[in-house]
């Protein structure tokens, strides 16, 4: 069997990195940061000095703003695990 590629390592890191003491709501966290870093990495945003086309701009632009939502909204998810305390 060959390696765990980037993405598996981050998650399993995430799993079974953490330091003793970490509840299964801060491995869960853990793992959504990953996975929101692998799968909606946080990149540059689209400049319009490039040599793009107005409408290719705006797509790009758009397809940005969707990106950096979805890994707002995954990490809003983690945030709110780690911060949970059963009553």
């Amino acid at each position: 069997m060959t390696g765990l590629s980037a993405a598996a390592k981050a998650i399993d890191f995430a799993v079974y990195g953490p330091g003793p003491g970490a509840t299964r709501r801060d491995m869960a966290a853990a793992a959504l940061r990953a996975a929101a870093d692998q799968v909606v990495p946080c990149g540059p945003k689209p400049s319009a000095n490039s040599d793009f086309h107005l409408m290719n701009w705006t797509k790009s632009l758009d397809q940005y703003y969707q990106r950096q939502q979805t890994r707002d909204e995954l990490l809003a998810i983690a945030d709110e695990l780690e911060g949970y305390v059963p009553q």
